[in-house]
């Protein structure tokens, strides 16, 4: 019969996880930040593990080895600070224009151990400005 309630829960779809943190001890950032909405595709689903790097003219956080934000030789460019990564998966739902709004995220690993393959937007120079973060290599 139509409309017949069953119990199941159905779902279209599921946003999945990994695991990036190498060990149970890690501190994420106290007080989270802004992702700036128009550095990333309308839409665009943001992974865990993502690099960010925070403007320092806007105060929003941008990905990392992205957009030229790497200067010649990998490095973080003196416009850009606070290296972190993204330990939650966050999902744009673009504005009626088709942009994205600025969104605010609140779990980014400032401390810890990460496997490095499963970092997006990896570099030596993003290691060398985070040695608060221990990366373990499979």
């Amino acid at each position: 019969m139509p409309g017949t309630y069953d119990g199941q829960i159905r779902k279209a779809s599921v946003l999945g996880s990994k695991e990036i943190k190498a060990s149970a001890h890690y501190q994420v950032m106290p007080v989270g930040g802004t992702l700036d909405g128009t550095k990333f595709a309308a839409g665009a689903l943001i992974l865990e593990g993502q690099c960010l790097v925070r403007e320092k003219a806007t105060k929003k956080y941008v990905p990392y080895n992205a957009g030229g934000v790497v200067d010649a030789a990998g490095n973080i460019p003196t416009t850009h600070d606070n290296p972190v990564i993204l330990d939650q998966s966050i999902k744009f739902t673009a504005k009626d224009d088709g942009s994205n709004p600025d969104v605010i995220f609140g779990q980014a690993l400032i401390v810890g151990a990460v496997y490095e393959g499963q970092l997006i937007g990896f570099t030596a120079g993003f290691k060398a400005a985070t040695p608060q973060i221990r990366y373990v290599s499979l």
